[in-house]
């Protein structure tokens, strides 16, 4: 028998299905390296000697007539890949949180080994998960009444999700803004020909950085020559706050503010 150091990868794949088949978990250790990985796709990664004993140490416990029987190995200088199948009755202690059910089970898998010195360092195990879960009864039977039951449940789901999924896109938005007029689309006083705000009946925007920096009653438009408050005239002239039409039918302007109005050119008086 071979050391380690001169086994080949078809030596050393051998040599480990021959400890699955023992039931011995401190040989099947032996054969990896010390920070050896046994991926299994359906389960997930093991690492180290000892928590891939562990795996293996459960594993037999499950199903105490487990049998292993090696179909194919195919090796290079660095690799091997081992086709097998395995069976056997879960009767014994529960196996990655399932209690044992009785069950018989029957699967088929492919090992796929990197090896260097003749010690498996890396081992990707395939088998098919949801065969295995049916075969122990935890997923119904394919085909069954319930299988047929439990795809139609999830089916009437992603559909459910779909639609709902669907109503959100053609929600429209709830955010609306104020409409900006051609006349006031962000230029300052001065390109406005001297116009300090927007004309009585004039729409304005709250949100166009020049035509207004609104803080709920006062407007600003920044000029060349300086600053014009525009106290809140077109808005509250609206709702007959300051600035609304007096008895004589005229617009009063608020403090500092010069108005058009019919008569000619109104100025507020300071407060």
């Amino acid at each position: 028998m071979s050391s380690a150091a001169t086994r080949t990868p078809a030596e050393a794949a051998r040599a480990v299905f021959d400890a699955v088949s023992r039931k011995d978990p401190d040989g099947i250790v032996a054969t990896g390296a010390p920070g050896s990985v046994d991926d299994f796709v359906a389960i997930g990664e093991i690492r180290g000697h000892d928590a891939i004993r562990a795996f293996f140490r459960e594993l037999f416990a499950a199903f105490p007539d487990f049998t292993m029987t090696v179909d194919r190995v195919v090796a290079d200088d660095t690799s091997a890949v081992v086709q097998w199948h395995a069976a056997g009755t879960f009767t014994g202690g529960p196996f990655q949180g399932i209690a044992p059910t009785g069950r018989r089970v029957d699967i088929r898998g492919v090992d796929v080994m990197e090896i260097a010195d003749g010690l498996i360092q890396h081992n990707t195990i395939y088998y098919d998960g949801a065969t295995f879960a049916r075969q122990i009864g935890l997923l119904p039977g394919l085909g069954s009444r319930a299988d047929q039951a439990l795809l139609a449940a999830f089916n009437a789901k992603t559909t459910l999700s779909q639609r709902a999924r669907d109503r959100r896109r053609r929600r429209p938005s709830r955010t609306t803004e104020a409409t900006l007029p051609a006349s006031c689309s962000g230029e300052t006083t001065a390109e406005r020909g001297g116009q300090a705000g927007p004309g009585r009946g004039q729409e304005i925007s709250l949100t166009e950085p020049a035509c207004a920096r609104t803080d709920g009653a006062r407007q600003r438009a920044s000029g060349d020559n300086g600053q014009v408050d525009n106290v809140g005239a077109v808005g509250q002239a609206r709702i007959g706050g300051p600035g609304a039409d007096d008895d004589a039918g005229q617009p009063q302007p608020a403090a500092g503010e010069r108005f058009q109005g019919e008569g000619g050119v109104v100025e507020g008086a300071e407060a």
